[in-house]
């Protein structure tokens, strides 16, 4: 197959992707229902490193979704930059953040992969590092507990002051915008999520994140997709001293 030649490509339906509006310019936000099974093509796209990823889970619900999301990546990436799924080649930087090796694909392409049970959202920028989270909505009789953990003093201070029909919701909001700030700078698991801020609600905020190597400033915002998808995603907009 030639590079770029998508037309003999096995093509994910549009019930399986979709592309989401975003408020958010430059940004593309893509939702992946993970219920279809990827064919025998699109698992030949996969890695060595992808299939053995793969391998190592125990359900094979859970294989599939790993697939299905990795096939849907690959796909995504590969028409917006004029190659094939197979040919693409990818890194870890820092916390094990994926990227594209830059070496193979000089054009720059920022992206990042959230999912939860049978829903996935791929967000695509052309630059920058961008981040995105996802939570299909679910009770949380736990929140306020994780909130003391996880939320700063004014998001917890919002949480409680909200109607308690609205708590797992307002909850769930915030911690998709935690997740998205943190998987933005690629911090893993080495940023206490209570020193910062993100907010409760979806519209942009900016905030400061300190890191070993100084202060990040970060954008993010959100959406409620159909009433049951909670959807984050942060874009690093500069460091400070």
């Amino acid at each position: 197959m030639k590079r770029g030649d998508s037309a003999s490509l096995p093509r994910l339906d549009s019930a399986e992707t979709r592309r989401l509006s975003a408020p958010a310019v430059g940004l593309e936000l893509w939702r992946i229902d993970l219920r279809f099974q990827p064919s025998p093509v699109m698992q030949a796209w996969l890695s060595p490193q992808e299939r053995a990823r793969s391998a190592r889970f125990v359900f094979e619900r859970d294989r599939r979704r790993f697939e299905a999301a990795h096939a849907a990546l690959r796909q995504l990436l590969a028409t917006r930059l004029g190659s094939t799924p197979q040919e693409l080649e990818f890194r870890e930087a820092q916390h094990g953040k994926p990227a594209l090796d830059e070496t193979r694909h000089p054009r720059r392409c920022a992206f990042n992969l959230s999912h939860s049970d049978d829903e996935a959202i791929v967000a695509i920028a052309d630059d920058g590092e961008i981040g995105v989270d996802v939570e299909v909505f679910r009770p949380m009789p736990d929140a306020e507990t994780l909130a003391r953990r996880n939320f700063s003093e004014e998001e917890c201070t919002e949480l409680e002051a909200t109607d308690r029909a609205l708590r797992d919701l307002a909850f769930l909001t915030a911690w998709t915008r935690k997740e998205a700030c943190l998987k933005a700078i690629g911090s893993g698991l080495s940023i206490v999520p209570n020193t910062f801020t993100a907010g409760l609600h979806n519209g942009p905020r900016r905030t400061a994140i300190q890191t070993a190597q100084g202060r990040v400033d970060v954008t993010v915002q959100s959406l409620c997709h159909e009433q049951q998808l909670l959807v984050a995603w942060a874009r690093v907009e500069g460091l400070g001293p």
